[in-house]
């Protein structure tokens, strides 16, 4: 997300109904993502996030970092007092409430290890959606986290393409669930 500085807040935008709606978070500290803010876009200047929200998230990094600093660090601070941190199940998109929240967070992560790939080897989206067979506002879409028209073979076939191995393990089973459970485990 622009206006951060390298301050590792990222940004998943779905559409739905006809609305835009956005899940910023930050990956900037070690064991810990913080949600700063879900919210629909309401901004009339295109892709624009409207300041009252950006200022938000602003005062919620920083609010994070304090938690992340007395909590995971072991300083002591104070952290404000309007704000709730709730510890995450492991996956965001469950915890949002989202239906299909196994298969979000297959293809976020897989979305992140392309656009870091695009980044790292210095390609303009035109030249990436050269390499992955796509148009360069498909590219676009894959970095911003607009992932609806990707499957997650069709990811990993983008994955494989900038050049990561994919490797599929199939285990037995040993959780509590009922069911089996599906992970990305990134090792780039």
């Amino acid at each position: 997300m622009k206006g951060f500085s390298g301050a590792g807040v990222l940004e998943i935008v779905e559409d739905f109904d006809g609305n835009t709606y956005r899940t910023v978070y930050t990956v900037s500290f070690k064991h810990a993502v913080y949600v700063l803010h879900v919210f629909q876009k309401k901004s009339t200047k295109g892709i624009t996030t409207p300041k009252p929200d950006m200022d938000l998230v602003k005062h919620r990094l920083q609010t994070a970092k304090q938690h992340y600093d007395a909590r995971v660090m072991g300083k002591t601070v104070m952290t404000a007092n309007d704000v709730e941190i709730e510890v995450s199940s492991g996956n965001v998109f469950a915890d949002l409430g989202f239906d299909n929240a196994r298969e979000m967070l297959i293809k976020s992560a897989m979305a992140q290890v392309i656009a870091a790939r695009i980044e790292k080897l210095g390609l303009t989206q035109a030249l990436a959606a050269e390499i992955l067979g796509i148009d360069q506002p498909k590219v676009s879409c894959l970095v911003r986290g607009k992932l609806d028209a990707f499957s997650i073979s069709r990811l990993m076939r983008f994955v494989t393409r900038l050049g990561t191995d994919v490797d599929i393990v199939l285990k037995d089973h040993r959780g509590n669930e009922t069911y089996g459970t599906v992970a990305v485990k990134v090792a780039c």
